[in-house]
């Protein structure tokens, strides 16, 4: 039956590792099949692998991560390392039928295959078997979907409880899964209340509550969290955040889930009178806003410094007014100190109107310089001629076609400039 070939993978799978002792689906059960089945059919068993993952929908091979033993086993499979891949019953390869039906197929092409030794289908014919195994398959997506339901059911019914389900409590909780509560975590609670202590009691502005927080070292929650690649500078956004939460002056986190809106109980651990005077300066306060709004020479311009121009508002003497300019991002000070860099003092501010009146009247100089684009447009289509010229008919000819049209669109381009164009014309107040 194995002509020869009698080395085979054993792969033990359950759903969650509390199923691991159950009889019927244990490791050992399952492991004792297989091993049944491989000494009555000449296999030696190379190496058994557990797996505790959810049955997955399908077997992707773009997220191998949802079962990194089966596709280790797969890959020595189709490398001809082993001959066979046991499994107790066709659920713990996979339930969905449609994968089940396509990997048990190629994996024909490679020793035995896929072998599940508690199969009701051997002495059936093949288009039998593949009938009652896309039933069998259908009735497993079946089961998953009632379990699922009953998955978000209690899920539901430990939020209506007041207990967390899901997700995470804001910074300065941890939830006791023991006692089935929110508790204060010292640490961050303190954290907490320093940020609103700055703030709302001592008048510091976020951008200085983020710089006094670095000096003094403090973790952002991310670090505290444990985070891979944590930042080590504090976020205005994240402080917005922590100063907006009335969790921490109420005592109620509203956790959203499935449409609802769930109340989780918390420990307070700021005052009234201190949240409401937070409020009351994030309201009326000048905020520190940034816009994506593109323009002409945005980024396209670098200081000596390194850094790159931004298009912005300064204060002109000469207008005795703030006109628009271009200015070194060193030159924020905001910005610079939420990074912990240094001022740049030696970049000049290029005042917008100056700069893209120069810009537009150079641009202008060249297409009225006749003699200047007829050269530049000859020179162009003499290279089009030559790439022409030199590639061959058969699978070049798409690109053929397209030097053709291009050379058409720069011919029609040329007789389109022989006319003078229209220059811009500058505003009364700057022609004055």
């Amino acid at each position: 039956m194995t002509n020869g070939l009698n080395t085979a993978d054993i792969l033990c799978r359950v759903s969650t590792e509390a199923q691991a002792a159950a009889d019927a689906i244990s490791y050992d059960q399952q492991e004792a099949n297989c091993r049944r089945w491989c000494e009555a059919n000449g296999f030696r068993v190379r190496q058994v692998r557990y797996e505790a993952k959810s049955a997955d929908p399908e077997l992707d091979p773009d997220q191998r991560q949802l079962r990194p033993e089966f596709w280790a086993a797969w890959d020595d499979l189709k490398a001809g390392e082993i001959q066979a891949l046991i499994f107790n019953d066709r659920t713990r390869v996979v339930r969905e039928s449609a994968s089940y039906s396509y990997y048990l197929q190629l994996a024909r092409k490679h020793g035995q295959g896929i072998v599940v030794v508690e199969s009701a289908y051997d002495n059936l014919q093949g288009w039998q078997r593949k009938a009652l195994v896309a039933l069998d398959g259908l009735a497993a997506e079946a089961d998953n979907e009632s379990r699922k339901l009953v998955f978000f059911q209690k899920k539901t019914h430990r939020f209506e409880q007041g207990q967390l389900a899901q997700g995470r409590l804001p910074l300065g909780y941890h939830y006791n899964k023991e006692l089935r509560k929110a508790e204060v975590d010292k640490g961050a609670a303190e954290l907490v209340s320093l940020i609103y202590d700055l703030y709302a009691t001592e008048g510091l502005s976020i951008v200085k509550v983020a710089g006094r927080l670095r000096e003094m070292g403090a973790p952002t929650p991310s670090r505290l969290r444990g985070h891979k690649g944590a930042k080590d500078y504090w976020d205005l956004s994240v402080l917005h955040g922590i100063l907006k939460r009335e969790a921490y002056t109420t005592g109620i986190v509203k956790m959203p889930f499935r449409g609802e809106v769930y109340e989780i109980p918390v420990p307070p651990i700021i005052e009234r009178h201190v949240f409401d005077r937070g409020q009351y300066l994030l309201k009326t306060r000048r905020r520190v806003r940034w816009s994506n709004e593109k323009r002409l020479l945005s980024g396209r311009i670098n200081c000596v410094c390194g850094r790159p121009y931004y298009r912005g508002t300064w204060w002109r003497k000469r207008a005795k007014a703030t006109v628009p300019c271009y200015y070194c991002k060193g030159r924020n000070r905001p910005l610079t100190e939420r990074e912990g860099t240094a001022l740049c003092h030696e970049s000049p501010i290029l005042w917008a109107d100056d700069v893209e009146d120069l810009l537009w009247n150079r641009i202008t100089a060249l297409l009225t310089d006749g003699n200047g684009l007829k050269e530049a447009a000859e020179q162009h289509l003499a290279r089009v001629e030559e790439q022409i010229a030199a590639i061959s008919l058969g699978p070049t000819e798409e690109r053929i076609q397209e030097l053709q049209h291009e050379r058409v669109r720069w011919m029609e381009a040329w007789v389109k400039f022989k006319g003078e164009p229209q220059t811009r014309r500058l505003p009364a107040w700057r022609r004055s």
